[in-house]
């Protein structure tokens, strides 16, 4: 009885390790800048392709290319996404247009990013 016991015992250990074995593999895949960029051109096309407007599709590519610029610290890049973005509104807009006018100015990055936010 004891030896079955144990039989027992060392079977569902053996079973509990067997089922609760995780494997931590993670594919996880590199992309070249040339690639980055290539993947940010194929959402601003999917982007404009689902805008039934010119302004929105406009606008949105711009937000994109303001956001990337401020993501990669460069005040100079940012503010001429903002300036662009500020071209894509119109007078119905007349406070996100100034918001972007006011992000263009900027030459801070830090400032812009807290506008921007």
């Amino acid at each position: 009885m004891k030896t079955l016991k144990l039989n027992l015992v060392t079977l569902l250990t053996i079973a509990s390790f067997v089922s609760c074995k995780q494997e931590n593999k993670q594919d996880a895949e590199m992309q070249t800048p040339e690639e980055v960029k290539q993947e940010e051109k194929e959402v601003t096309a999917m982007a404009d392709a689902k805008f039934t407007d010119g302004m929105t599709g406009k606008a949105w590519a711009d937000y994109l290319h303001l956001k990337n610029a401020l993501v990669e610290t460069d005040a100079a890049e940012a503010s001429k996404a903002a300036g662009e973005l500020a071209e894509s509104f119109d007078a119905d807009h007349q406070n996100l247009k100034d918001l972007a006018t006011t992000l263009a100015n900027t030459e801070d990055v830090e400032k812009q990013r807290e506008t921007f936010s």
